[in-house]
């Protein structure tokens, strides 16, 4: 297709009106460079976050808007400081992936913190087990007070 050939591309507006706007490739491009940008027909609506909705680029036939949520998600370098912070601290609690638990359906929790739960291979690649219980064969991936976690 020619960069200047129009094709007719759904308005992303909030009501999902159904209409089409006429865009060029380049144009529709451009029009998803950001992730919070939609292509619209002009006036119609959208979904606006916190920083508010604002026209990038408009002509007769369709609108950029950037609706503002991305940012939204700006964080301060202290923000960030907190965020890594509870990820390295903060716990949370999955079941105990032994035999015995899984069987027994009476499961142990387990406390695990963000950065070690990503840390970790997929769930589907190993097994996250409670420190005195059963572990299965396989190599072991990370062990510590809690818990330890062996891959199969």
């Amino acid at each position: 297709m020619a960069d200047s050939e129009r094709l007719f591309a759904p308005c992303e507006c909030a009501d999902d009106c159904g209409e089409y706007v006429e865009v060029t490739a380049d144009e529709y491009a451009s029009a998803h460079r950001e992730e919070d940008h939609v292509l619209v027909v002009p006036g119609h609506s959208v979904a606006a976050g916190s920083a508010g909705a604002v026209v990038v680029a408009a002509n007769d036939r369709f609108a950029i808007v950037s609706e503002g949520w991305s940012r939204d998600l700006v964080a301060t370098p202290q923000e960030r400081a907190r965020l890594a912070e509870l990820q390295a601290q903060a716990r949370f609690t999955i079941n105990c992936e032994c035999d015995r638990c899984e069987r027994s359906n009476d499961w142990v929790d387990v406390e695990i913190t963000l950065d070690e739960w990503n840390a970790l291979p997929l769930p589907s690649k190993r097994r996250v087990i409670a420190i005195g219980h059963p572990t299965p064969g396989g190599p072991e991936l990370l062990r510590n007070e809690r818990f330890v976690a062996v891959g199969e």
